[in-house]
């Protein structure tokens, strides 16, 4: 698994940056990427990302990291 930045332009020019979940998987020989989650907006994410990377990395301390 890994994390993926997709960006989407709106109807009104503005470009939206995206942050998904995302892993690969072996289908008939070619390899397709499949979405587990999709996390939500990369600016909202920002406040929240040393969090995220501290659950997924994990360090076997039960206690939270410093804010």
């Amino acid at each position: 698994m890994f994390t993926r930045s997709v960006k989407i332009r709106s109807s009104n020019g503005m470009v939206y940056e995206y942050l998904r979940i995302v892993s690969s998987v072996r289908e008939n020989r070619k390899v397709k990427r499949k979405i587990i989650a999709n996390l939500g907006p990369r600016d909202t994410l920002a406040a929240i990302l040393p969090m995220l990377n501290y659950l997924f990395k994990g360090d076997g301390h039960q206690s939270q990291p410093a804010r």
